[in-house]
């Protein structure tokens, strides 16, 4: 298996709170991983029926629900508005190809990086950690709510 498959792996697993997973990584890996499993804790998916993100701003969170092709970047009309200087104008677009969900980069001159990979496009599974800029959108498919710590 590949390091990135196996560190994404590892990710949804850690995100889901199976406590026998060993995540060797950076600490600065381990830490951001600890904080995004303790967004998820605090902030329940809202719906587990239909898709989400998570957005984490700093220390600030919220949900986005995904109810079709999303265009994020810092641009106000984009139907996820990021307010950073981080982030481009039109950043990255998520879209559906029927039951799978993907992101596309925009030419962002930052890029996109999914679980610690910077992509192009790419498709999405549940507990992928999208960057955008300086901010942490976590993907997560039809989730069941994850167990309390």
């Amino acid at each position: 298996m590949k390091t990135d498959e196996a560190l994404s792996t590892a990710l949804r697993e850690a995100l889901r709170g199976n406590s026998t997973v060993s995540l060797t990584a950076p600490d600065d890996v381990r830490d951001r991983l600890a904080s995004i499993r303790r967004s998820l804790l605090r902030n329940p998916v809202p719906d587990s029926s239909v898709d989400h993100m998570l957005v984490v701003r700093g220390s600030d969170e919220s949900w986005y629900r995904l109810r079709g092709p999303t265009e994020i970047g810092a641009a106000a009309d984009n139907e996820l508005c990021l307010d950073s200087p981080f982030v481009s104008g039109r950043h990255c677009r998520i879209e559906s190809d029927g039951d799978v969900w993907g992101v596309r980069n925009l030419g962002a001159k930052n890029g996109v990086v999914v679980n610690g990979e910077r992509v192009e496009t790419r498709p999405l599974r549940d507990g992928d950690v999208i960057r955008v800029g300086d901010v942490t959108l976590v993907f997560v498919s039809r989730a069941e709510e994850l167990p309390e710590e």
